[in-house]
């Protein structure tokens, strides 16, 4: 049988061999670190400030934040406009399309823009266009 030898590299291997001594650097990450959190605290203030800038009660509302925190039923608007533009009464699209337009739709939906009024591709009529719920101090909006 063959003789096997074992051989033991008293070097590390290069990639690890070239790596900073991190014990010197501690120091310096911890300034680094608490200069952060001192810069951070004194911007607290100014976070405060910028939640406070008055936004436009005529931008469209989060549709999740509409139905969860600001009283927008699903249905009340044009929601279910798709079915009760054939005539089809209100109360009779939401049996067949509250699951899929509410709850799995609308609903989840986390974001602020325009949703389409009608499934057509007819941007001249009237039903072309897009719609949103706002808020109640929006007086350009129709009512």
């Amino acid at each position: 049988a063959a003789a096997r030898s074992s051989v033991l590299y008293p070097l590390a291997p290069p990639h690890v061999a070239l790596l900073p001594n991190r014990s010197r650097l501690r120091p310096l990450a911890t300034a680094l670190m608490a200069k952060s959190l001192a810069v951070a605290a004194m911007m607290l203030p100014l976070a405060g400030a910028l939640r406070q800038v008055p936004t436009d009660p005529c931008t469209c509302v989060n549709w999740k934040q509409a139905y969860a925190t600001k009283g927008a039923r699903c249905g009340d608007g044009h929601e279910m406009f798709h079915e009760t533009r054939k005539g089809r009464p209100r109360w009779m699209a939401r049996i067949y399309l509250d699951y899929e337009f509410c709850t799995t739709f609308f609903h989840a939906l986390d974001a602020d823009f325009c949703v389409n009024l009608d499934h057509v591709n007819e941007p001249d009529a009237w039903y072309g266009g897009q719609w949103c719920y706002v808020s109640g101090e929006c007086r350009s909006a129709p009512r």
